[in-house]
């Protein structure tokens, strides 16, 4: 499910984006940059959240099959949201 709210005018301009996780070890939650290929700036930041059940989960079984909630925002990740993207079980 996708919910688009107010401020993510940029993101419907745009046709094509270049998304880079941010590497670390042992983290159980994923954080991605989103840039504009033309520019090479970035435009923001999807930050994903999880439930405090399902993070210790990820530690056995695979995050592919747990329920997530990826939201973006502005490029430093404060201020409204722009998109949420929801998967269920």
């Amino acid at each position: 499910m996708i919910t688009q709210t107010r401020g993510s005018a940029v993101l419907q301009t745009q046709k094509t984006f270049l998304v880079k996780e941010r590497v670390g070890v042992l983290k159980l939650t994923d954080t991605f940059d989103i840039f504009d290929p033309q520019t090479g700036g970035q435009i923001a930041l999807a930050i994903e959240q999880i439930s405090t059940v399902a993070k210790p989960a990820r530690i056995f079984i695979n995050k592919r099959f747990l329920p997530t909630t990826l939201v973006v925002r502005h490029q430093n990740g404060v201020g409204d949201v722009w998109m949420s993207l929801r998967r269920g079980v």
